[in-house]
């Protein structure tokens, strides 16, 4: 209960353990005997206090203790309207880390108008050469389909000549 291990007589054990004050800035060490014998003083059962919790509150705070922590609670209420106000900021304009890249290498590009002329000039000549394309292979289409049918027919003549020939 007190420490690792167990206590084989309560009375008479002889294991040391921490004892802290109350705001847990001093810290001595005690028999554990000792220490149970403080908590029925105050008035307090020893197997109800847990193991962490053991051995806790029992020296008194000295001066010390006390201007120890106020200094650092002053350190605290310091700190605390700094990142109060950091957070205020961040609240105003809360942008993903990605978007704010995005933005920043958007703001960095400004683009001439000559960019823009060259540009637009490359997608009139992308549709124009696409156009093309689609009406060349339209029209070789065509004519592919027309010399396919002649022959075609040409075929089918011989073959129609040849059977007449047979009869």
């Amino acid at each position: 209960m007190c420490h690792l291990g167990q206590c084989p007589s309560p009375e008479k054990c002889c294991k040391k353990v921490t004892v802290r004050c109350g705001c847990q800035t001093l810290k001595k060490e005690w028999i554990c005997q000792d220490v149970q014998a403080a908590y029925r003083k105050t008035g307090c059962d020893p197997k109800d206090i847990s193991k962490n919790q053991f051995g806790l509150g029992l020296l008194p705070c000295k001066s010390d203790c006390r201007s120890k922590i106020q200094v650092v609670h002053a350190e605290l209420q310091a700190r605390k309207p700094k990142v109060s106000e950091e957070k205020e900021i961040d609240t105003e304009k809360h942008v993903p880390k990605r978007k704010r890249r995005r933005e920043r290498v958007q703001e960095v590009k400004q683009v001439s108008r000559l960019q823009k002329i060259i540009t637009t000039v490359k997608w009139l000549l992308l549709y124009v050469a696409l156009l093309v394309a689609i009406i060349a292979s339209s029209y070789y289409g065509y004519k592919g389909l027309m010399k396919l049918s002649h022959w075609m027919n040409e075929v089918e003549e011989q073959r129609q000549s040849k059977r007449y020939l047979r009869i």
